[in-house]
């Protein structure tokens, strides 16, 4: 005997519970036995003779011996004299795998005090592809104490699907660059959150992403993807968000008799019946001038808009790299056509500046409200609790109630011969 039961499920009320991963930490660094473990992999091109060592500084320029009093790793070009050749160091950490997660937090400590043309790096690769999470140069750099030190967060989902991701820490200094010194703590990589990202996207390319559009409602200026240009009044403690490449739009720059402007960011369409919940990621900076406005808009369909959120005066900043981080969860409005819009517009008045990055929606949780998504029943298992609230209706109607407001969908196969009893709460 075969039987596939389906449930009458319009009125169901039951709770779910929702599945998240601990945190695990995938990698951590801190320095502290003043060496630089076997794990970690260092090459270096050009001069032979660079100066670097984990430990506490011993530069008489350098005030302070490290970040936070204990050992960190310091690469000290002062000391290796002026007209030394150039050179390119690189110090990778051991392999890590973001895979089973949704978030990877990516922290550390940087101090970077810069020298002429000197500069560094903080890379992700996932083993094919390297990409830019940060740069310090003259244009982003600290004074004389070690001390002062800029503190790195990203997120690593946004930028590497590889079981063999690493960090790397690149100090370049050019043929003929007289620098001063960097110096790098308390690294952790942190990895939690179950699901897929639907949409994950950190402009890290500095160009627009395939899939994503723009539109301009008023005026003939659009986004930017990159990072501050030097000499703009936006340019104070940074040049973005957080270190690396994302959308902006400069009102001031455009200058007082600009016309006004009203411009959206749209994300790619995404499939909203996959998953059971949905939740929204993003940073946002907004300098308030008396009339900018930023709204997020959720879109379920052609001409189909509601509204998340609508900024009222000045949302952190008012420079970079100040931001703030918002969430929200989407799972009400699913449907099998989604996309998010950032709209902003300066009112028609001289406006400041607004930037968003890493943008990021997270699918997860069976989705049974669909009869090819039909979840198991197993004979004699305990009761299973579920929710339909926030579930589609695919038909057909449900003669017990008669209402067509939401299902799910059961199936189960008979593993023996006789009677079956199908008991449910609802």
């Amino acid at each position: 005997m075969h039987l596939i039961l389906r449930f009458c499920s319009a009125l169901l009320l039951l709770s779910v519970a929702a599945r998240l991963n601990a945190q695990d930490t995938l990698f951590s660094e801190d320095f502290n036995k003043c060496g630089l473990s076997p794990d970690w992999k260092v090459t270096s091109a050009g001069n032979p003779a660079i100066i670097w060592y984990v430990g506490l500084a011993q530069n008489d320029l350098a005030l302070g011996q490290s970040i936070d009093s204990s050992c960190f790793l310091f690469i000290d070009d002062y000391s290796t004299g002026v007209g030394t050749p150039g050179y390119v160091i690189n110090f990778s950490t051991p392999a890590f795998d973001v895979t089973p997660y949704t978030t990877v937090m990516c922290s550390m400590d940087v101090h970077f005090r810069f020298g002429q043309t000197d500069y560094l790096e903080i890379l992700a690769t996932d083993g094919v592809k390297e990409t830019l999470l940060a740069r310090f140069d003259n244009n982003r750099t600290n004074g004389k104490t070690i001390t002062e030190h800029f503190s790195l967060r990203h997120d690593l989902s946004l930028v590497s699907k590889s079981a063999n991701t690493r960090i790397i820490i690149r100090y370049t200094s050019p043929t003929g660059s007289f620098g001063h010194y960097a110096g790098i703590d308390n690294i952790r990589i942190i990895g939690s959150g179950s699901g897929t990202n639907v949409i994950g996207e950190a402009f890290d390319d500095c160009v627009k992403p395939a899939g994503w559009t723009t539109e301009m409602l008023a005026g003939p200026s659009d986004w930017n993807f990159g990072r501050i240009p030097p000499g703009s009044s936006a340019f104070y403690d940074g040049n973005s968000m957080d270190g690396s490449c994302f959308v902006f739009f400069d009102d001031n720059a455009l200058g007082e008799f600009a016309p006004g402007a009203t411009i959206r960011l749209l994300s790619p369409w995404f499939d909203g019946t996959a998953f059971y919940q949905y939740v929204l990621n993003f940073d946002m900076i907004l300098r308030y001038g008396g009339k900018e406005q930023m709204t997020v808009y959720l879109q379920t369909g052609p001409g189909a808009e509601q509204m998340l959120f609508q900024s009222e005066g000045q949302v952190a900043g008012p420079f970079f790299p100040s931001y703030k981080q918002f969430a929200y969860d989407l799972t009400p409005y699913r449907s099998d056509q989604m996309r998010i819009v950032f709209e902003y517009t300066d009112g028609n008045n001289w406006g400041y500046w607004t930037g968003i990055d890493n943008v990021k929606v997270t699918g997860s949780g069976q989705a049974f409200d669909f009869c090819n998504q039909a979840a198991p029943l197993i004979t004699n298992a305990p009761c299973q609790p579920a929710n339909n609230n926030t579930a589609l209706f695919e038909g057909p109607a449900a003669t017990c109630s008669g209402r067509l407001t939401a299902g799910l969908w059961y199936r189960w196969q008979a593993d023996f011969s006789g009677v079956a009893k199908l008991s449910t709460n609802a």
